[in-house]
């Protein structure tokens, strides 16, 4: 497999948009404040990122109406993340959730000393055992890679671009207003003005590149790209079929690539196929109508007395 060639080329191009994004930032504090100003500006999101406000997993977890999976009933979900984050290096387990909802989704917050993983009750029902272990390994790899500080990161960077360029604009108007004839270029507030947008769109990309990241570091931890890779394209037809029901067709995509977090599902599928090698195509259901799945047990459900000798179930029968 090729995943470490991948992964050395998605390292290398986040570097270069988080650099650029560190320039931008660089310039508009120099525009304002001098070349001190540009020193500062470059170096401030790394200090803010140790006094920005973070809520606890847990506390997210909550707003997104998650529970903590149960060591009882998703056994072999915990047996998954033990397993992958052992062979990632972590040190601490990341805490896994059950968002009760059916639409297949997946997501990390956290830290790796906080990390939490969420599964969908959709996901753990509709995706095999394989595909589960390739969508979990690529959560893991997010943790393992730091990429939530990563994103946190670019929101520093943002915020502070924001308010630098809306500053700029501000100082730009008053100058324009108060000295007309000063000769101000034009280029000045259109900078200013573009500026967030233009980190915006780096922010974007960084996530994008992430993402690739991610599936290379999960096709090492599981050594099976394909099952990540199933588990996308099983993701993206049943994402399609929902439209098809709902609209009577599948309606082509509005957003353009670049106005995206995650990269195209088929682009995604297509390195994964890279890396192993084949030129697998997931077009037929077959692999997945005698694919195994995750098995959920029920926990036990306590009994109520009734009076000595007697218990009532459920579903309202007595026995003796």
């Amino acid at each position: 497999m090729r995943t470490y060639t991948y992964n050395f080329k998605d390292s290398i191009q986040t570097f270069i948009y988080v650099a650029v994004m560190l320039a931008v930032l660089a310039a508009t504090g120099w525009l304002l404040f001098g070349p001190d100003g540009a020193v500062i500006s470059a170096v401030a999101p790394i200090f803010l990122m140790a006094f920005v406000p973070s809520l606890s997993p847990h506390t997210l977890m909550r707003m997104k109406r998650a529970f903590p999976a149960s060591q009882w009933e998703y056994g072999q979900l915990h047996h998954m993340v033990s397993s992958l984050a052992q062979k990632a290096g972590l040190d601490r387990l990341p805490q896994l959730y059950i968002q009760p909802t059916q639409v297949i989704n997946a997501f990390t917050v956290g830290d790796k000393r906080t990390a939490a993983i969420s599964l969908s009750i959709g996901a753990i029902e509709r995706l095999s055992a394989r595909e589960l272990q390739g969508v979990l390994a690529h959560e893991i790899a997010h943790v393992a890679s730091g990429d939530t500080r990563l994103t946190m990161f670019g929101e520093v960077v943002r915020s502070v671009t924001f308010g630098f360029g809306t500053f700029g604009l501000l100082v730009c108007v008053f100058l324009g207003f108060s000295a007309p004839g000063l000769d101000l270029p034009l280029w000045l507030p259109v900078f200013f003005a573009a500026a967030p947008s233009l980190i915006f769109l780096l922010q974007l990309a960084v996530s994008r590149r992430r993402e690739y990241a991610a599936d290379a570091y999960a096709a090492r931890l599981t050594d099976d790209p394909l099952g990540l890779a199933k588990a996308l394209d099983h993701i993206d037809r049943l994402e399609k079929g929902l439209w098809a029901r709902m609209f009577g067709t599948v309606l082509p995509t509005l957003r353009h690539p670049w106005l995206t977090t995650h990269p195209m599902t088929e682009k995604r599928i297509r390195r994964l196929q890279e890396m192993a090698g084949v030129e697998a195509q997931f077009s037929t259901p077959a692999y997945r109508m005698h694919a195994p799945r995750v098995v959920r047990l029920s926990a036990p459900r306590r009994l109520r007395v009734v009076q000595p000798g007697w218990r009532v179930y459920p579903s309202g029968r007595f026995f003796w």
